[in-house]
């Protein structure tokens, strides 16, 4: 779904200190890799 992949990759959430979920996936990961069993990673922009 579009809407899906602007709203976790592009729009920052105030909620998650103004950054986009995606990015405070990425940020956790890096904190807590143990955690994680797959890389998480930021799909390219907009499709055009």
């Amino acid at each position: 779904n579009g809407y899906v992949r602007l709203y976790n990759h592009q729009i920052p959430q105030k909620a998650l200190g103004h950054i986009a979920p995606i990015q405070a996936l990425k940020d956790w990961q890096q904190q807590y890799p143990e955690r994680f069993k797959k890389r998480v990673y930021n799909l390219a922009g907009l499709d055009n």
